[in-house]
């Protein structure tokens, strides 16, 4: 409604020229809107602001009158229905610029979301709307049509207008989280059966396969681990080898793949589950540091993130500025990702409830404005040195070869390396694998080593277990496979017990670099 009454405000001009015309007195009607909107576009201007709408009106109203004076019958015949035209042409033509006029009215009532790609596509298409509109009106009053016609008319525009960008918003919301689930698997049911092994087969004993295990099996289900290696952790394991140094025998221990923990602070992630299931303290953490070395120079990362930033300041003194705001947005986008995980053990997301997501760009403008933006860009908005840029993208490594062009959500929790700190496990990686099958055991669950799961098992659409490389059979309500993709759809699965939609897809999927 304050958007609404912002934008009759703007057309006040307007409002006066076509009331003195309905006194008949097109001449006084031409010289008021010109005059008024002579002054609202000065007002303007001290402000050092341009508005498409009431600079394309003057432009109208000077043309108006121009048109008065040569042509005073033909001006007070048509000026009408031309006004309403006029407005039409403007509404156009500030969408042919890319700065569609109902922008300028709604940014401070939307000021949080005003810079983001749906508030631009909202307003486009409600500046649209009533270009066609005011088209639709010209042509009305140009044909002579019923004022109980053109008055229907501005009603539905005002109506749309007022109701239509919440209604916007929310269906866009709904949509994009149905979108994160195109399947939309029905929940299992878990009762109870004679003719079941367990609740819930988990295939794979990687990270991923046991925190849904341990946290399933927390929650009351039978839960069975499937595994094909002689250790648990997938690459989170660690594996030992046996030497002599010094005449003497010693054991070496080492890590398959994870060196440095993110999420271990109080409230993050690996924190969070790990104290919902009771194991926290059955682990020790030590900080892990960061050193750089880059075309000859060498940096050693502070444990204070801020201090990192002084630091890089005092090396690239030209980009001091752009880099302290950046880094204060980059924390920023990131305490807003982490917001989401409170009461679901610290695991970030999506929110909720449409009120939520409703709440969010307004609670959290950075990461609303950046997250799905590449985070080159957001580098770029604030430095273009390529020797600084080169040391932001120093942790890039931990999630690609460099070859791809990864989003600010990609990129930002990994800079919590450097807000809340890097960990790493005493005793190995493979400890925090061992802690979750100490988890998993201790609530009646089962990790299986040596016994590589060769199908899902799928029965009347559902999956109902899996079979095993020594023939056995385990019968199961739910499936998980913590297995990669393209093994899940194309070996554990037969084609036909996939969605014929699907097929293609997952026949064309192919391996890419792990995390």
């Amino acid at each position: 409604m304050k958007v609404f009454l912002t934008i009759k405000l703007a057309l006040l001009p307007f409002v006066v020229f076509w009331a003195v015309l309905a006194w008949q007195q097109p001449a006084w009607a031409v010289w008021l809107g010109l005059g008024l909107s002579l002054a609202g576009n000065l007002w303007r201007a001290s402000r050092a602001e341009l508005a498409p709408l009431e600079l394309g009106g003057l432009a109208l109203f000077v043309l108006l009158g121009i048109a008065n004076d040569v042509a005073p019958s033909w001006t007070a015949a048509n000026a009408l229905w031309l006004s309403f035209a006029g407005l039409g042409g403007i509404s156009f033509v500030s969408l042919a610029v890319g700065r569609p006029w109902t922008a300028d009215y709604s940014r401070a009532s939307y000021a949080d979301s005003a810079s983001t790609p749906q508030f631009q596509l909202i307003n486009m298409l409600m500046t649209g709307l009533w270009g066609m509109l005011f088209l639709v009106l010209g042509l009305c009053r140009w044909a002579g049509v019923s004022s109980w016609i053109t008055t229907a008319i501005v009603v539905v525009g005002a109506l749309i207008s007022i109701f239509g960008p919440h209604f916007a918003i929310r269906q866009a919301l709904m949509r994009m989280r149905a979108s994160r689930e195109e399947c939309h698997w029905p929940a299992p049911s878990f009762s109870e059966s004679s003719t079941i092994d367990c609740d819930v087969a988990v295939i794979g004993a990687g990270i991923g396969g046991l925190t849904a295990a341990a946290l399933l099996a927390d929650a009351g289900l039978k839960v069975k681990v499937f595994d094909h290696h002689v250790v648990p952790g997938g690459f989170c394991h660690s594996y030992l080898r046996k030497a002599h140094h010094d005449n003497k025998p010693v054991l070496y221990r080492f890590d398959a793949g994870p060196h440095d923990f993110s999420g271990v602070w109080p409230g993050g992630p690996v924190d969070s589950v790990l104290r919902r299931l009771g194991v926290a303290d059955r682990i020790q953490w030590k900080r892990v540091t960061h050193s750089y070395r880059l075309r000859g120079r060498r940096i050693d990362v502070p444990a204070d993130w801020r201090a990192y930033v002084r630091l890089l300041c005092e090396m690239f003194p030209a980009s001091a500025d752009g880099l302290v705001k950046l880094f204060d947005t980059i924390h920023a986008i990131f305490e807003s990702m982490y917001a989401t995980g409170r009461g679901r053990s610290g695991i970030p997301g999506m929110p909720e409830t449409l009120e939520e997501l409703l709440a969010f760009p307004r609670k959290h403008p950075q990461a609303f404005r950046w997250m799905n933006r590449p985070f080159d860009d957001l580098v770029a908005a604030h430095v273009s040195d390529p020797e600084l840029i080169a040391y932001l993208n120093a942790l890039s490594g931990y999630l690609g070869d460099g070859s791809e062009r990864l989003s600010c959500a990609q990129m930002v929790p990994i800079f919590g390396y450097y807000f809340k700190g890097g960990f790493y496990p005493v005793g190995g990686s493979g400890r925090l694998a061992d802690v979750l099958t100490e988890a998993i055991t201790a609530r009646g669950g089962e990790v299986l080593h040596k016994s590589k799961v060769t199908r899902i098992l799928v029965e009347q659409g559902r999956a109902v277990g899996v079979a095993l490389g020594d023939g056995r059979i385990i019968r199961a309500q739910a499936v998980i496979s913590n297995a990669d993709l393209g093994r899940t759809f194309t070996e554990l699965l037969k084609p036909d017990d996939l969605p014929a939609a699907f097929r293609a897809r997952a026949a064309a999927i192919l391996p890419a670099n792990s995390c």
